[in-house]
């Protein structure tokens, strides 16, 4: 749910700022969360790994951010959330090539397709469009998700030396250098938002979904592996709906109850024991 609302609240504030300035704001607020939280564990953070920061700091964090924020100026919302529950079939495709845990299946290749049904059914009637930009807007997403994919099987594939807490505050480190340079190139002169709205925008992207939720995040990737930990991202789109009907007055459809009901079984299957690798 927290993770689904991300792209109304790009949504929001892209009504007053750019997309550089948005991902400044969001991975700022994200970094001032984590160094509270590093200082009030005591947590000590490790920059040996800085490579490791910066590999995923762009692929995870920069490079997705800048890109479904300016998609999202030509694509709706929830068009955002559909193309970005692509992530998954990147990341089982990765996966598949450097984990042996996670080598590709007939069980795990029925259980993605069930998932990417459910999304096509989604986008059914959000596919109808040809505002300007339109077509772009869509690569720009699946680049995206091709970020999310990499980076996320990246760090699995460093997970034994580098722990979630440092990844989630390196990769947010890394990030600022990368998009800091950016925002104020594309921002001069400076002129910061006044909306209250947008400043919420910022704070609930960065705080809740970049700090709290990328902690979580990891543990995941951690703990139960890049390929089933990416399959919760087909949650997104349900969410990124239902979130169009409570705010934005969308009416409920079939395309809504039979893709979601498609999306919330793949994920069961992709979670039970049938569809793990041995």
């Amino acid at each position: 749910m927290v993770c689904g609302s991300t792209f109304m609240w790009i949504k929001i504030a892209l009504r007053e700022v750019d997309p550089f300035m948005l991902v400044f704001f969001r991975v700022l607020f994200a970094g001032i969360g984590l160094g509270i939280y590093f200082l009030f564990t005591r947590r000590k953070f490790n920059p040996r790994y800085w490579w490791v920061y910066a590999f995923i700091g762009f692929f995870n964090v920069a490079l997705p951010f800048t890109l479904i924020s300016w998609a999202e100026n030509y694509i709706s919302s929830g068009m955002a959330a559909i193309l970005n529950s692509t992530v998954p079939i990147f990341t089982m495709l990765l996966a598949s090539v450097f984990y042996k845990e996670d080598k590709f299946s007939a069980s795990r290749g029925f259980a993605l397709l069930t998932g990417f049904i459910g999304v096509l059914i989604l986008s059914y009637t959000k596919l109808d469009v040809n505002a300007e930009f339109h077509t772009l807007g869509i690569i720009a997403m699946l680049v995206a998700a091709c970020g999310y994919g990499a980076s996320t099987v990246f760090a699995r594939r460093v997970g034994h030396f580098v722990t979630p807490e440092d990844h989630s505050f390196g990769q947010i480190l890394a990030a600022l250098v990368f998009i800091t340079p950016a925002m104020f190139a594309t921002n001069s002169p400076l002129e910061l938002p006044g909306k209250p709205a947008t400043w919420m925008g910022f704070i609930w992207l960065g705080v809740v979904v970049s700090f709290i939720a990328s902690v979580l995040w990891f543990r995941l990737i951690y703990d139960i592996g890049p390929s089933r930990a990416s399959m919760m991202i087909y949650m997104f789109p349900l969410v990124g709906v239902l979130l169009g009907i409570a705010f934005l007055g969308e009416q409920i459809s079939w395309q809504i109850v039979a893709g979601g009901t498609l999306i919330l079984t793949s994920i069961y299957m992709v979670n039970t024991k049938k569809t793990r690798t041995k």
